[in-house]
């Protein structure tokens, strides 16, 4: 059961990365799970002062996130929109921690989802 959900989770955004409406060569989206259910979903996106881009875990990651999954998805490329590495950076590492997220799945540089543990 676990397995089936995880998959359509992944299908989900997936298909979330490839719809949306930032203009990049890339698109990253990341949702937040709980119990099998999205609590929060975000986008990478531009930050209008100052000129920089907010990461979407940042923008995923709200209050009440402790014991949630975090699921983060990168597509690249306009035209064939391929999966590629969507592992949190340091600065969202630190944030994912210190919000208690238990578990972080996320797409590899082959377009394979990972899970990693949070200690």
């Amino acid at each position: 059961m676990e397995r089936r959900l995880r998959q359509r989770l992944c299908r989900y955004i997936e298909s979330l990365a490839r719809s949306s409406s930032w203009d990049s060569n890339f698109k990253m989206v990341a949702i937040l799970t709980r119990g099998g259910k999205i609590i929060s979903v975000g986008y990478n996106r531009q930050r209008p002062v100052p000129a920089r881009n907010v990461h979407a875990e940042r923008d995923v990651i709200r209050k009440g996130s402790e014991g949630a999954v975090l699921y983060v998805c990168r597509v690249k490329g306009y035209r064939n929109q391929t999966l590629a590495m969507a592992r949190p950076c340091e600065n969202c590492m630190r944030l994912i921690r210190k919000s208690k997220i238990s578990k972080v799945c996320y797409t590899n540089e082959f377009g394979v989802w990972e899970e990693m543990k949070i200690v």
